[in-house]
């Protein structure tokens, strides 16, 4: 009987080939060496021009002769393998129920390989399984003592687990608590949590009591899905069932909600722990205190770093490393060097990921020496460089233009071993558009092909942005080409781009175009969109259109930036108190300010007009005799 359950618990977890829902042209069953069939079997046949013994001449005779076999079985296996190499070749393929047949029939004949051998290749044919079928797995599994011959063939966890479900429920598997455990383990491990808690909830019902490790590995899968209100519920749970969490439990919950940035019920978590006597390990203080500095939090980490001593934890590098980018974070260099230089005093020795916070942070305040100083001491403390340390070094270089010295990076990389990565080739190539070096940014990307990375939609996005900036609007047309050609879907930061690039050539109808296609390209536009074309509309001083416009904006509740909403307020006077302009802004003011506003006017305080917007806007405005934008 406890074959039965191992077999059970591989039947759920084994990777398998996905069928297929068409069945693929030709026959990939059958292997042309030797004319032999394409899996192997002590069982099967070797003879070299094997000889249907059973001929089929349609599909009629097929049913009848599958129904009895079903029943009685074959007399002899070379039959039932002649058998499925006819129906191999029928077109269209027999369907699932009368392959399960001849599973059956093989299994009667107590042929429990052979059942596992013809599946793979009924798997093979692309045939979908049903539960029937699994049926008949689940028997031949139970029968065979290797009970590892022949498991690494199915895949389908929420199909497997119903019926293990109902072979307890019938009575007819033998299970315990390290059946469900085992199984809830690998329903986590592919990720079907859903299942697992299924799966929970069934053992309770049968009375099964759940452990601690059953609970923790649901509780961990949980929080690395994001889903941590769920997993907190199983929290209080564990709780009423009088099942004590550990530090396991509670570092998982310290762990889902440092990522989900709720670093603050973090703390709680903490506090609930040490108020069980549950206390945490240097692994678990070290996301808290990750946590609090990636939020900001510095003296709320410093804090926890103390309680961490006083408990008797020891900080480690990974600790001050967090401290560190905490601080870095917040622009305090100075205090994050301070921390790096203490580390060889309290015997530790920083490693990769301290430098690179640190170079990170010199970097980001434009202090490229400072950053150039650190790396050139990495060789001295035994640290070679990694690929992340030359993107941030180049990405600082870049952005304090100073473009000569990456080529000198780049080639140290290249000699160091250190490959470029695709984020290598975005920071190059942005870099050099922000800093108006196309033809640069063009070698960059040869390089980048020549080096067999692959253009993501990240680098095309780069690279529009960059040509529409430098007015080069027909070659960003041609990439936005490419984009199509190679089957890559254009997501909608790269539509705007286009659509601004057009714009600001005054290539409006062709923008308008390009906004109809988005919603058919299966890529509705957004808000940010309308405000673009709204703008250029209202520039060339075709109000009608931007009525439309406004009109479509409403409907698809969407809302004018405070720039554009300003320039619409300038057009008031001109279209008079009652226009349908004047009742289309009024409706576009955020209901927040419709309360506390005179129903006559819209509330031109939230959009605040600022003199650099204005200007920037009446500079580029070249409307001719026409009285639509007053100044103020």
């Amino acid at each position: 009987m406890r074959t039965r359950r191992i077999a059970a618990v591989a039947l759920i977890f084994s990777p398998t080939t996905t069928a297929r829902n068409n069945y693929p042209k030709g026959n990939p069953f059958l292997h042309h060496h030797h004319h032999t069939l394409l899996f192997r079997s002590t069982h099967f046949s070797t003879n070299p021009n094997p000889i249907d013994v059973i001929a089929i001449t349609n599909r009629q005779q097929l049913q009848k002769l599958l129904l009895e076999k079903s029943k009685t079985g074959f007399h002899k296996l070379d039959h039932a393998l002649s058998l499925f190499r006819q129906m191999a070749r029928f077109r269209p393929l027999p369907s699932v129920v009368h392959f399960t047949q001849l599973l059956t029939a093989v299994a009667k004949m107590e042929e429990y390989s052979s059942v596992i051998s013809l599946y793979k290749g009924i798997r093979e044919l692309g045939i979908p399984i049903n539960e029937y079928t699994l049926n008949v797995l689940v028997n031949c599994f139970c029968r065979l003592n290797r009970v590892d011959f022949g498991f690494a063939i199915l895949g389908k966890t929420s199909e497997a687990v119903n019926l293990f479900i109902r072979l307890i429920k019938y009575g007819e598997m033998e299970h315990d608590e390290i059946t469900y455990a085992t199984i809830m383990k690998g329903l986590c491990k592919v990720g079907d949590t859903k299942m697992a808690i299924r799966l929970l909830r069934s053992m309770q019902k049968r009375n099964y009591r759940p452990d601690v490790v059953m609970y923790n590995t649901i509780i961990d899968n949980l929080c690395k899905d994001g889903n941590i209100d769920d997993a907190l519920l199983l929290l209080s749970e564990m709780r009423e069932w009088d099942i004590m969490p550990d530090v396991v439990t509670y570092s998982s919950l310290v762990d889902g909600l440092c990522k989900s940035g709720r670093g603050k019920d973090a703390t709680k978590i903490l506090s609930d722990m040490t108020e069980q006597n549950i206390f945490p390990d240097v692994i678990t203080f070290n996301m808290l205190i990750d946590a609090l500095c990636k939020e900001g939090r510095t003296e709320e980490a410093e804090g926890i770093l103390q309680i961490m001593i006083r408990r008797g934890e020891k900080p480690n590098v990974v600790t001050y490393s967090a401290l560190m980018d905490g601080y870095c974070l917040q622009g305090q260099i100075k205090k994050a060097k301070e921390v790096l230089n203490s580390l060889v005093d309290k015997g530790l020795e920083p490693d990769i990921c301290s430098y690179n916070i640190l170079i990170n942070g010199f970097c980001n305040k434009m202090n490229i020496d400072e950053a150039m100083d650190l790396f050139k001491d990495m060789p001295r403390k035994g640290l070679k460089p990694t690929t992340s340390t030359y993107n941030t070094l180049l990405k600082g270089l870049l952005h304090a233009g100073r473009c000569d010295a990456t080529d000198h990076i780049f080639h140290e990389m290249m000699c160091s071993g250190q490959n470029p990565d695709i984020v290598t080739f975005r920071i190059l190539l942005n870099g050099f558009f922000k800093n108006q070096m196309i033809d640069k940014a063009g070698e960059v990307f040869r390089s980048m092909q020549d080096q067999g990375i692959v253009p993501d939609i990240v680098i095309y996005l780069i690279i529009i942005n960059g040509m529409c900036k430098a007015g080069k609007i027909e070659d960003a047309r041609k990439v936005f080409s490419t984009i199509l050609a190679k089957g890559l879907k254009p997501n909608v930061k790269i539509y705007n781009m286009m659509i601004s690039g057009l714009c600001t050539e005054a290539l409006l109808d062709e923008a308008e175009e390009l906004l109809l296609q988005m919603e058919g390209d299966g890529c509705p536009p957004n808000d940010v969109t309308y405000n673009i074309v709204v703008r250029a509309f209202l520039k060339r001083g075709d109000i009608d259109k931007v009525k439309i416009l406004l009109q479509e904006i409403i409907n698809r509740k969407f809302s004018p930036d405070a720039f554009t909403m300003s320039i619409l307020v300038d057009l008031l006077p001109a279209e008079g108190e009652d226009s349908e302009l004047l009742k289309m802004i009024q409706s576009l003011v955020p209901r927040e300010n419709k309360e506390t506003t005179d129903d006559s006017a819209p509330d031109t305080r939230w959009c605040q007009k600022t003199e650099e917007a204005k200007t920037e806007f009446a500079n580029s405005t070249a409307i001719q005799g026409s009285s639509a934008l007053r100044a103020p």
